[in-house]
């Protein structure tokens, strides 16, 4: 994200985000607040942008992150860096090197 982007998270409708990051934004932000307001026409609306694949992907990832910083502030600790690392490798299929990129995991079979 760039700088500008960042600043404009207070208000992203008028920050310079493409259709699908706002929307992706959006839905980001109802999954932490309120799912009731997950109403069938967002959802049609968020399919327009997003494949049911990264819908659900952009699900976990926001819900296992905002569980695990949850969880963190409660026990005033963070979780240990290889939990963070097993939890990206199951999550995701990313192959994490010691310093911390990553990288994709080829699909069984491909």
């Amino acid at each position: 994200m760039t700088e500008e982007q960042v600043a404009s998270l207070r208000d992203p409708e008028h920050g310079h985000f493409t259709s699908r990051e706002l929307i992706a934004l959006q839905f980001t932000e109802l999954l932490v607040t309120s799912t009731d307001a997950i109403t069938d026409a967002f959802f049609d609306e968020l399919k327009l942008h997003l494949s049911p694949p990264e819908i659900l992907e952009l699900a976990y990832f926001v819900m296992y992150s905002n569980v695990s910083h949850r969880i963190s502030a409660t026990l005033k600790s963070e979780p240990p860096a290889t939990l963070r690392i097993q939890s990206a490798q199951q999550l995701y299929g990313i192959e994490l090197a010691p310093d911390g990129t990553g990288k994709k995991k080829p699909a069984p079979g491909a």
